[in-house]
This record gives C-alpha cells, sequence and structure tokens, in this order.
C-alpha cells in the first residue's frame, strides 16, 4: 500500500528516477510514507531500482517500472485472495467457485480418511499443532548440521544444495530416451476428441451462443494450456494460432468443473 500511495503521490512527474526519500520532493510528494521495498521479487529489483544488491529503502526507482512491479505483484494477490477490493463482492460471489457445503459434506469422511486428519475442529488443531511441533524441533536440531542454510548479518540466507552426482545416472537416461518414444499431447487430445467429442459439453456460460472461430481448436488449446499448467501466454509462444486472450477468455467464459468433469467422464466410460 505505500508503493501505491508512493506512485499516486509522483503520479504527474515527468522524472523516470524518482528519489526515494524527501529531500528531492515537492510539498504534495513530501507526505507520503518511506517507501520500503523489501517485498519485491528478486527478478524485478535490478530493473525497478537499478542496484544488484537488495536493501529495504533504495535510493531511487524507476517509475515505469516500479508501476509494473506493483500491479503484477497486485494481480498476483488479487488472484492468491491476499488482497481483496471492498465492496467486489457485489459484483461476484467468490465462494461460488468453491464446491457446495452439501458437497463438501458428503465427501469429508472419505477425504478425511484418506488424509488421516480428523474431521473434528478441535482434534484437527490438535493434531496439526503437534506435527508442526514435533517438525519444529527436528528443525532446530538439525540446523548447525545444515550447510545449505545459515544467519549471515541476522538474515537467513538458503544457499541452494549441491548437485549429487549417481553413478550410472547418465546411462538409465540414454536407455529411458532410448526406449521410450516422444508422445504429442495435442495429437493425443485431437484423436480423442474425433473419437468422443469430449468439448461437446464446452460452451459458453452466459447461454448466449457468442461466435468463437474454430471452437474445437480452441478448446483443445485451452485443455493443453491450463492441464499442462503453463498458462496463456506461454503457450500462446508455442502456438502462434492463439493469443493469451483466447485461452483466458475460453477458461473463464466457456468452461467450468462440471463440464470439465463430464468431458472426464466421457474418456473414463470409453476405457
Amino acid at each position: 500500500m505505500d508503493a501505491m500511495a508512493f506512485i499516486q503521490a509522483h503520479r504527474t512527474s515527468r522524472k523516470l528516477w524518482i528519489a526515494t526519500d524527501a529531500s528531492d520532493a515537492t510539498l504534495e510528494e513530501a507526505d507520503t510514507p518511506p517507501l520500503v521495498l523489501t517485498w519485491i521479487p528478486n527478478p524485478w529489483w535490478s530493473l525497478v531500482t537499478g542496484q544488484s544488491q537488495k536493501r529495504s529503502v533504495p535510493p531511487q526507482v524507476h517509475r515505469h517500472y516500479l508501476e509494473l512491479c506493483v500491479f503484477s505483484q497486485l494481480l498476483l494477490e488479487l488472484q492468491s485472495g491476499d488482497i481483496y477490493i471492498e465492496g467486489s463482492s457485489e459484483y461476484r460471489n467468490y465462494y461460488s467457485q468453491l464446491i457446495p457445503w452439501e458437497e463438501c459434506e458428503a465427501q469429508l469422511a472419505e477425504y478425511s480418511q484418506r488424509m488421516k486428519i480428523p474431521t473434528d475442529g478441535k482434534a484437527f488443531v490438535n493434531q496439526l499443532r503437534q506435527y508442526l511441533i514435533a517438525v519444529t524441533k527436528k528443525t532446530d536440531q538439525a540446523f548447525p548440521h545444515n550447510t545449505q542454510a545459515q544467519f549471515e548479518q541476522d538474515k537467513l540466507v538458503i544457499r541452494r544444495p549441491k548437485r549429487v552426482h549417481i553413478k550410472g545416472l547418465s546411462v538409465l537416461k540414454q536407455e529411458i530416451e532410448k526406449r521410450i518414444k516422444p508422445i504429442n499431447l495435442l495429437d493425443i487430445l485431437g484423436d480423442t476428441q474425433q473419437w468422443l467429442n469430449w468439448t461437446q459439453f464446452f460452451k459458453p456460460l452466459s447461454g448466449n451462443a457468442s461466435r468463437v472461430a474454430n471452437p474445437v481448436a480452441r478448446y483443445i488449446a485451452t485443455t493443453f494450456c491450463y492441464g499442462c499448467g503453463l498458462g496463456p501466454s506461454q503457450l500462446s509462444r508455442s502456438l502462434k494460432n492463439f493469443n493469451p486472450r483466447q485461452l483466458f477468455r475460453v477458461n473463464q467464459g466457456h468452461v467450468t468443473t462440471e463440464t470439465l468433469q463430464k468431458a472426464i467422464n466421457v474418456y473414463q466410460m470409453s476405457t
């Protein structure tokens, strides 16, 4: 929020690099709180501050990169639910994305048995507390012998573990690559679509038959995109016929949990 206030205070500035202290600020800008940027991810740090090493308050920031960084982080925080917009529930209910309580209660006993967790609230909290206490004690006891984590200047520094060279691993990798033939997932999705027509369940959620050019191809591309965890932007770099907005709109406006489950059931019934 301090970064948002800083951006608003300098919204009329034409400077590309802006000082973070009040020594070079107008009367309006001088009222802004100190700009603490320890939350900035490492890939953004050098772009926003022009420095390679992190510090809590850098002497200056790049105005354009700071704005991009703040709004990118704001998007991620909104998606994760760590930040919310007051009054946004009037436009869309967040709980509608979750499974209904009736369905949850029907599956609770089986889920509890599989995960080995109690369904009673007090028992669950007690089990979780005991587990965390045990993990904490184990971590404390092993910390003096941990070569990847240590404190430097009152800060915890975690290093990457050294790569372990396993004897015969390269030979095993060669044998696996020799015996396993590459499989094109898009070809599989296309073939199963011709046999089963599983995209028949996907349609505009509004009920209006909006015109979508080549809908089957978009449904297949969207299934591959989100099924593999690639994301629309990353997939669009490989599939030039689709842009991120097309894939995102299909996923948000044509596919639900229920229709996706119906498509899965069609495949399961055929096997």
